[in-house]
């Protein structure tokens, strides 16, 4: 036996890890690792099963190929690029180079190889049909950086701050807020709170944080803006706001005009709307206006919500006006240090509108987004003819066909393609419909470093980690990395591939660490020293926010003529009763997250499935006693749009009247209930043609209306 330190990648937290080896370099236990100075002994529930993931006999071990009569075949790596080489220029040449896309999942994400490979294979590629997971789970913030502006140097660290405001967001669970809690979360707060800290949580769930908050409000789900836009209105009202901040960084104009579109909305108003008490609504607004420090975080929960981009750009307006950034002077403690310096200012960086100045798309308008088409529309991309539909889809990691919104739809579009390639571990929803399945390596098989999305650190200190492949292949197996398949394809294309102004080799295939090496090339911490340190280190770097450069004019854009006339029409819809009222409803269903798994991935190993047998329907103790019904009864609930089985569960973190249901769990609708993935899909019950959003496309995917019935 031996031990051996690394990180967990089921997540982005990158929490340290102690692997047990036995002689056969067999993982047999996963421990957290105690001297990990970022994670410091915390390791969730996911990172723990690893092992049984490793070991699963489900796991795939070799690359297939669907045949004719729907069975999968092993064929060698190799061939197979061979043959998708040859299918990908036949497409190209009848079809164009758009024809080819490809969706980068949380997988890839997580593998800092693939996360590099695949912006290279798409530009040499020069195809404009990319997209990811990013623009259906969080795209509302991109859409308020666009709209409203971002400051250049971040909110105020938790560490730093008097109070703080979590909004649809639970990260002691789910790790999904840069800068919040993303490691080592429990004794964090803990510890925050002990020092002072006070908290604030607006959600629809009395969720883990919840239990931590001085003030917890509960609205009915989708009620963000409306919630938001009350705190926005008493805080303006009773002169709370940084009139010095506010009067230098917002454009001429915006607060009075911020002022018209949030007056209607009265502490009275919003507690008869949302359902909370108004006196507790007031409390938040003071908690936080008269706290010095400390920001407003966000997650999926306003992002899939009704008016996403609304609820995040007035969510951001709260830090802006009351100033709750980083100003020149204050020291930088999070330096992304795998990445080039680089100089951070206390400015305004401006709204560009960067969505507007690119061609609709072929799908209800939808434009693109940080250079990314709108994953809600590659299922429509790939069924409707003419100039640009997609034929050839690459799914890096992801599961489109259990994660996308409107199930029936995507399987359809997935089936109808002329070629679809997978690169998957185990035979998921989306594998069992491709022409051809990659077996990939998992985490502790291939050497890695810690995400970094838009150059920007996860972490709260100047911390990364570097861990070798630790785990060989089995025997026998035919495992690839990622970044290889693309890699492989590019050569067989004559695709010159190139990181910035770095060209690869094309005839000699780069190994994992020559690839990690050119990511960090000209980084703060060169890799080769970081490698000293097995658990990662936090390095005590020096580096200050400066001063506004002299020829920075950007201002906040607080309330654009579009946002004003959407929230304009949020004070006009109708309240909730009477919505649910019309169709016909009596419940809200709220999407959450769960400690047991990460979005579609792991749910049948045993150890999920010894706490979360399925994702069952959680509902309020009083609503089951009024419908009769018992705990694990079996029941149908119903949308507009669709409907679906599911199991009730007593719950009394929820209201009455809500409904509360993880995601993208469920096999494909053909498939016997339970007989592959266990559970229901509630993308069954989400539409993509109505209830979307402008701008960015995002469907309403929580706070659906629905109806229950018993099942017979």
């Amino acid at each position: 036996m031996k031990t051996v330190k690394s990180f967990c990648r089921m997540c982005a937290s990158a929490c340290g890890t102690v692997l047990t080896l036995d002689d056969n370099n067999k993982l047999v236990k996963v421990r957290p690792d105690e001297d990990n100075p970022m994670s410091n002994g915390y390791l969730c529930y996911k990172g723990l099963y690893a092992d049984e993931v490793q070991n699963s006999p489900d796991r795939l071990m070799h690359t297939v190929k669907r045949m004719a009569d729907g069975s999968y075949q092993r064929i060698d790596s190799e061939q197979a690029l061979d043959e998708i080489a040859d299918k990908m220029r036949a497409l190209i040449a009848e079809h164009g180079r758009d024809s080819i896309a490809l969706y980068k999942g949380g997988h890839s994400y997580l593998t800092a190889t693939a996360m590099i490979m695949l912006p290279m294979f798409r530009e040499a590629l020069g195809t404009n049909s990319y997209y990811s997971t990013a623009t259906i789970d969080q795209s509302a913030k991109f859409v308020a950086v666009e709209r409203l502006g971002a400051w250049g140097a971040g909110k105020n660290p938790l560490e730093e701050s008097e109070v703080v405001m979590l909004v649809g967001t639970n990260p002691l669970v789910a790790h999904s807020s840069p800068g919040l809690l993303t490691t080592d979360p429990v004794k964090t707060l803990k510890r925050e709170r002990a020092r002072g800290l006070k908290m604030i949580v607006i959600d629809p769930r009395r969720s883990e944080c919840a239990a931590f908050a001085d003030i917890f409000l509960q609205p009915w789900p989708g009620e963000d803006a409306t919630v938001v836009s009350g705190l926005i209105r008493i805080i303006l009202s009773e002169g709370w706001e940084d009139k010095a901040f506010v009067a230098e960084h917002v454009k001429d104009g915006g607060m009075e005009r911020l002022w018209q579109a949030v007056e209607h909305f009265t502490p009275d108003y919003v507690a008869r709307r949302a359902g909370i008490d108004a006196a507790d609504l007031f409390r938040a607004a003071q908690m936080f206006a008269e706290s010095s420090t400390g920001a407003v975080f966000s997650g999926t929960g306003p992002s899939m919500a009704p008016h996403a981009n609304l609820n995040e750009h007035l969510i951001e307006n709260l830090n802006v006006i009351c100033g709750r950034f980083r100003h020149a002077g204050e020291r930088i403690h999070d330096i992304p240090i795998l990445l080039p310096e680089r100089p951070v200012y206390a400015q305004v960086i401006p709204p560009v509108r960067g969505f507007a100045m690119v061609p609709p798309s072929r799908i209800r308008g939808a434009g693109q987004l940080w250079g990314e088409k709108m994953t809600s529309t590659l299922p429509d991309e790939i069924l409707t003819p003419g100039e640009g539909q997609v034929r050839c889809l690459f799914n890096a990691g992801g599961n489109p066909a259990s994660s996308f919104p409107d199930q029936l739809k995507t399987v359809k579009a997935l089936k109808s393609l002329d070629l679809l390639v997978s690169l998957q571990a185990f035979m998921d929803t989306t594998a069992r419909l491709a022409d051809y399945v990659f077996a990939v390596k998992l985490q502790y098989e291939r050497a890695d470093i810690p995400m970094y999305m838009f150059d920007m650190s996860y972490y709260p200190k100047s911390w990364s980690q570097y861990t070798p492949e630790i785990i060989p292949p089995p025997e026998g197996a035919d495992l690839v990395d990622d970044w290889y398949v693309f890699w492989g394809l590019a050569k067989r294309l004559g695709l010159q591939l190139a990181f910035g102004d770095q060209p690869l080799d094309m005839e000699t295939a780069p190994t994992t660490d020559e690839l990690l090496q050119i990511r960090c090339r000209g980084s703060v911490v060169p890799l080769d020293e970081l490698k000293k340190y097995p658990e990662g280190k936090v390095f005590d770097l020096e580096q200050y926010v400066q001063p506004a450069q002299p020829e920075a004019t950007g201002k906040f854009d607080v309330m654009p003529d579009d946002v004003y006339a959407e929230l304009l029409q949020v004070a006009g819809e109708p309240f909730r009763q009477e919505v649910l009222a019309q169709g016909g409803f009596t419940h809200q269903l709220q999407v959450r997250r769960v400690r047991e798994i990460n979005n579609s991935s792991a749910m049948w190993i045993k150890a999920v499935e010894k706490r979360m047998p399925y994702n069952w329907a959680a509902m309020h103790p009083d609503d089951l006693a009024a419908m009769n019904l018992a705990a694990d009864e079996r029941v149908t609930i119903r949308s507009e749009h669709g409907s679906i089985p599911a199991h009730v569960r007593p719950d009394d973190s929820i209201r009455p009247g809500v409904v509360s249901m993880t995601h993208n769990w469920g096999g494909l609708p053909d498939e016997a209930e339970g007989s592959a993935e266990p559970g229901s899909n509630v993308n069954l019950l989400i539409s993509t043609e109505q209830h979307v959003e402008p701008i960015n496309a995002m469907v309403r995917m929580t706070a659906i209306p629905i109806s229950i019935t018993r099942m017979d």
